[in-house]
């Protein structure tokens, strides 16, 4: 006998005795109008995940944050398909009976193979505070008067403050909800968050200044093509979120050691780390590719030494080398268009000839 899951998500018994006619059970399938709506669902829920995460930064276990957790992550999770919900439970199945590191990222990698538009998806909503910070801190700049490069030092500063924030959020959330379910008074469990929250919200801040925050302020991004700034800025991302994603993950379940011994602060980190490296190349990737390389430094222009006492013509771009002598000055007597030359005080006259002409009289 072996066990299947069921609507309810427990186990059912289920006869595996094969007939001869019987043919294994094709996996369900997603209609067009799931896979948009399971879209949709979990990039809104990424973005709500990180207003969540900002506000348990300045204050652990708020109630904003709780409505949020439970009215629209929560809620969001719940209607999307169950093609959806079985890959999410797989994978944190396979993260949490995971031995090591390389079965994390190993899992990591399964769960973002099979479902490629969820995770960009999420990659996408998760960004999605940041940009729009980093966008009002651009238009207050602007507001205020501020030159180009003040403008973007504005959205730096808005993107870094919001990206730390969100970062340390994420592991005083974490250092909470393990204080408190291991009993810890409401006053240790928001002790712990606080302790928690330091270091990310450092990486964080410190991380909003590069990558895909940058691009977006208006600040100076990688030189090259397309394709190029594309890989240059989405290793960039993707490296210091997975630095990011590791250490908030270690520091929130560390906090929460002095009241559940039993916790391993490396569980997760590895998955969390491989997560993030693999959502940042891809928000990295696409801020280059939207923003056109904007802010890149343009190539200094030659300049092309003229010779003393002269200059080119209207319409050359360079003037010809030192050893060539200057042009002379233009004859109006023979060039072409000029007015007819005049000899002692009579029209120059020319000979035309004139056989097999003829004088006609006009009708």
């Amino acid at each position: 006998m072996a066990e299947t899951w069921g609507e309810n998500d427990k186990p059912v018994a289920q006869d595996q005795s094969w007939g001869a006619n019987d043919k294994p059970v094709q996996p369900p399938k997603r209609s067009a109008f799931a896979v948009a709506n399971d879209t949709v669902i979990e990039t809104a829920n990424a973005a709500a995940g990180g207003l969540s995460s900002a506000a348990n930064f300045f204050r652990p276990g708020n109630a904003a944050s709780a409505w949020i957790d439970k009215n629209i992550i929560q809620a969001g999770d719940q209607a999307q398909s169950d093609v959806t919900k079985a890959a999410k439970q797989k994978y944190q199945q396979e993260v949490e009976s995971a031995s090591g590191a390389g079965e994390e990222l190993a899992a990591v990698g399964r769960h973002i193979a099979g479902s490629p538009v969820l995770s960009l998806a999420q990659a996408a909503g998760s960004f999605a505070g940041p940009g729009l910070v980093i966008r009002g801190a651009r238009g207050f700049g602007a507001a205020a008067g501020l030159a180009e490069k003040g403008i973007a030092r504005a959205g730096l500063a808005g993107g870094s403050a919001v990206s730390g924030a969100m970062a340390g959020g994420d592991a005083a959330s974490t250092a909470y909800d393990l204080s408190k379910n291991a009993g810890a008074s409401e006053a240790d469990a928001t002790a712990a968050a606080h302790q928690a929250s330091g270091f990310p919200a450092v990486i964080g801040a410190l991380g909003g200044l590069v990558g895909a925050e940058r691009l977006v302020a208006g600040a100076k991004g990688f030189a090259g093509n397309a394709l190029s700034r594309a890989l240059k800025t989405g290793v960039v991302e993707g490296a210091q979120e997975a630095f990011e994603e590791g250490v908030t993950q270690y520091e929130g379940q560390r906090a929460a050691m002095p009241f559940d011994p039993s916790i391993d602060p490396t569980k997760g980190v590895a998955a969390a780390a491989g997560m993030g490296a693999a959502l940042g190349a891809a928000t990295g990737g696409g801020a280059a590719l939207l923003t056109g390389g904007h802010g890149q430094k343009p190539a200094p222009q030659q300049e092309v030494p003229v010779p003393d006492g002269w200059t080119t013509s209207p319409g050359v771009d360079q003037a010809p080398g030192p050893d060539v002598p200057p042009p002379e000055a233009p004859d109006f007597t023979t060039s072409p268009g000029a007015a007819p030359e005049r000899t002692g005080g009579m029209d120059y006259q020319r000979d035309i000839p004139t056989d097999g002409l003829s004088l006609v009289d006009a009708a």
